[in-house]
């Protein structure tokens, strides 16, 4: 990597600590909202539909690190990019 662009992106990121303790109040990143009603997630068993698996396949999957999810009281939570690399990556090892 280029020093220069190097030291550059450690110039920006001390500048956004402070901004985003100041922003959020935190230190850390804030974790992302997650609504009923939001189209962005999907459920484990709209998941499923969408994957032509049952729910619980999708659950397996998810604690087995092969679909990324979040829980949110309990519940996970897929977004919809997910579920298409999770496809993709199904249909790659069925070729």
């Amino acid at each position: 990597m280029d020093p220069e662009a190097d030291n550059v992106l450690v110039a920006l990121r001390l500048a956004a600590l402070p901004w985003r303790e100041t922003a959020t109040g935190s230190p850390q990143a804030a974790e992302p909202e997650v609504t009923g009603s939001s189209r962005q997630w999907k459920t484990t068993t709209q998941a499923g539909i969408r994957l032509g698996i049952t729910g619980r396949a999708v659950r397996l999957a998810i604690k087995e690190g092969r679909l990324p999810a979040t829980n949110v009281d309990g519940r996970w939570r897929i977004t919809n990019e997910d579920i298409a690399h999770f496809s993709a990556a199904k249909a790659a090892q069925a070729a």
